[in-house]
């Protein structure tokens, strides 16, 4: 066995086996820092995982440090926003792989409005996604047109790609949800 590989597939047995039935989206990537710490990302940190990883460190003899990904600052932070709904993960969902954080913003705010203020920061968004049968080839191609699925087209207009990276800093997440807080202040006025 690769010896650089070893650690890694001990732990991730050890994690398997102590985190027993209680469901965590992911855990990875795992890294051994040195002899005394451990990483373990997820990308969701949740309630239940911290008696889990409290029971990791009592089965490895090593401090474990949760890191939490943009998705779980995003929704720690965007919690009780008024009118933007966090985008949700159905519980028989068993695996789930973040490349876009999207959220929907509700009436009467605008998503226009916030993607503006957005921009006004330096803030990249951009609308998510504009409905399959209203994209020219499909549109062309089978005659569909606005109207003809009325949930999909609601959905395509309030959904929005917030910034979103592996790389992000837990200030930069501030940031972002900061400028969508002051743009729900500013939709009051």
């Amino acid at each position: 066995m690769d010896a650089d590989l070893g650690p890694l597939i001990l732990l991730a047995e050890a994690v398997d086996v102590v985190l027993d039935s209680v469901r965590v989206d992911v855990i990875w990537p795992i890294r051994v820092v040195d002899s005394a710490e451990v990483i373990v990302s997820v990308a969701d940190v949740r309630p239940e995982l911290e008696g889990s990883r409290q029971r990791l460190e009592e089965h490895l003899g090593h401090p474990v440090r949760a890191l939490a990904w943009p998705r779980g600052w995003y929704n720690e932070r965007l919690a009780n926003v008024e009118w933007i709904e966090r985008p949700c993960v159905a519980p028989t969902t068993t695996r789930m792989s973040w490349f876009v954080y999207v959220v929907r913003v509700k009436p009467p705010l605008s998503r226009e409005a916030v993607m503006k203020a957005l921009a006004e920061q330096g803030i990249p968004s951009r609308p998510y996604f504009t409905p399959i049968h209203l994209q020219p080839f499909y549109a062309e191609r089978f005659g569909y047109k606005r109207g003809d699925f009325p949930v999909t087209e609601s959905l395509g207009d309030v959904s929005l790609a917030l910034p979103f990276s592996g790389v992000m800093s837990e200030e930069q997440v501030e940031y972002v949800v900061g400028t969508v807080k002051e743009a729900v202040v500013h939709s009051h006025k």
